[in-house]
């Protein structure tokens, strides 16, 4: 979609669908002066994962009168996946696109990840190309003996399951066999681009439309949002008055054991990220994604216990911004303690051997 003549064709093309969003991969889009004219072009909102100028980059697009319903953004950092939160009167609900990887042992990782983008707290639409297939009898055509286009269902099939979704087509059609994307040569065709949605969407009138300017045929779908969502059991609030009860507090050891938990949860983590850096190192280009995201939850953690504002707005943090969180640290530090017999204690060892005596 670099190309302006062909971006505008397809824009053409999903509006005579007439469709309120369209899920695109593989655009080459690559910053936001993209978005900037695209959007204007399209008319409507768009929101997008960045690639390259050669592969990757997922649109999605909104149309004009469901861009104010557009809550938050969030992507990751190679083109392949965007989701977007929308605020319908009844509740929010999520949209996520994405575009898997062709090779098999990057398809199973990228799709280990998808916990981390696609929240559960609402009802989520997945869609895009999968490259994989669920069902190689029904929907896939190959000359090909290969059976890497299955790697990856397990852990899909597990978000899948997990997040009350089904596969819409499917469902609506149990037993033909239809393909999205076909080789030239006529050699090899599958279901590649699917759409996943839970039951409480009401989806409808799945089809399958030719696409004359694209090598994959669009999916379309239609939905009808409740007019109020399901709701759990709400918050389980504890009875204080159990504090105070000897069985309970002889039971009660979840400080210690959280501690521990989380030191060795780090040193896990810790020896996970280092194995990935040397992956890394040697030409695995998989473990990128994994790579960013252990960097963005220490960014994470960085921010809670700065408590400062210097990375607002997604501001890349300074060396300055580290030296404060560990100032910060030092600062919060309880430098001296009075004990039950009225003595200051000032050593560090001292001070954690008075606190141990309010444990339970």
């Amino acid at each position: 979609m670099r190309d302006s003549r062909k971006r505008s064709r397809i824009f053409q093309f999903c509006r005579t669908q007439g469709v309120d969003f369209v899920f695109l991969q593989e655009t080459h889009i690559v910053n936001e002066d993209d978005v900037h004219t695209w959007s204007f072009e399209w008319g409507g909102g768009l929101h997008a994962s960045f690639g390259s100028t050669t592969t990757c980059g997922s649109v999605i697009l909104v149309s004009p009168r469901w861009t104010p319903l557009v809550g938050k953004v969030d992507s990751d950092h190679e083109g392949r996946l965007v989701c977007i939160t929308i605020r319908h009167p009844s509740g929010k609900f999520f949209l996520c696109n994405m575009y898997a990887p062709n090779r098999p042992s990057d398809r199973r990782d990228f799709f280990m990840t998808l916990p981390s983008f696609v929240p559960g707290s609402a009802p989520s639409i997945l869609a895009g190309d999968f490259n994989c297939v669920p069902d190689t009898q029904l929907d896939r055509m190959s000359t090909c003996t290969s059976s890497g286009c299955g790697v990856g269902m397990s852990e899909l099939d597990m978000f899948v399951k997990n997040h009350d979704m089904v596969d819409v087509w499917r469902a609506q059609q149990p037993g033909l066999s239809v393909f999205t994307w076909h080789r030239p040569d006529g050699t090899d065709a599958s279901r590649l681009d699917r759409v996943y949605s839970p039951p409480v969407l009401s989806p409808s009138d799945c089809e399958v439309v030719t696409c004359p300017i694209s090598d994959h045929d669009a999916v379309t779908v239609s939905f009808q949002p409740p007019e109020s969502w399901p709701t759990g059991r709400g918050f389980w609030k504890m009875n204080t008055d159990i504090l105070t009860e000897a069985d309970y507090s002889e039971q009660l050891e979840a400080r210690q054991f959280t501690v521990e938990y989380c030191v060795a949860r780090a040193r896990r983590k810790r020896e996970e990220f280092l194995s990935l850096c040397s992956r890394e190192r040697n030409g695995d280009t998989s473990t990128r994604h994994a790579i960013q995201q252990y960097l963005d939850q220490k960014l994470r953690g960085a921010r809670v216990r700065a408590r400062v504002h210097c990375v607002e707005a997604e501001e890349k943090p300074t060396i300055k911004f580290y030296r404060d969180v560990t100032k910060y640290a030092i600062d919060r530090r309880i430098r001296a303690v009075r004990d039950v017999h009225g003595t200051v204690q000032k050593d560090p060892l001292d001070i954690v051997e008075v606190f141990k005596t309010y444990d339970l």
